[in-house]
């Protein structure tokens, strides 16, 4: 009788056996792509943009403050939290847009802020 390892059974067993091994060996769980993308390849993410808070906004808004020129006064009262402005020259309208304008610079809508608006006597809307 002749040997199991000699015979034609155990050289079919033993291909079979390679073949799946280096099939199962090609299909590892978490390696789908390391052929494709090389060894020095890597993932870049984009950096997402900083987006700051509306309270980052308006601190360094207040950094800036007072501003105080001959058309208008911008100040913050932080104990009734709460911006104070003040149109000196006319057109008031004119200068009140400028104020806006400042405010919107550091993305601060109006309407999530207390501002009280005032003028010198004779300058008014």
């Amino acid at each position: 009788m002749k040997s199991f390892f000699k015979s034609t059974k155990f050289k079919v067993f033993v291909s079979v056996l390679i073949f799946f091994g280096f099939g199962f060996y090609l299909l590892r769980p978490g390696d789908e792509n390391k052929e494709s993308q090389g060894s020095d390849s890597g993932v870049y993410y984009s950096p997402t943009p900083a987006v700051e808070s509306p309270a980052e906004n308006k601190s360094k808004f207040i950094t800036f403050l007072p501003i105080d020129n001959e058309n208008y006064l911008v100040e913050y009262f932080p104990d009734r939290d709460y911006f104070f402005v003040q149109i000196r020259k006319n057109p008031y309208s004119f200068y009140k847009k400028q104020v806006e304008d400042i405010f919107g610079q550091f993305k601060i809508p109006l309407n999530s802020v207390n501002v009280e608006w005032s003028s010198v006597r004779g300058v008014g809307p």
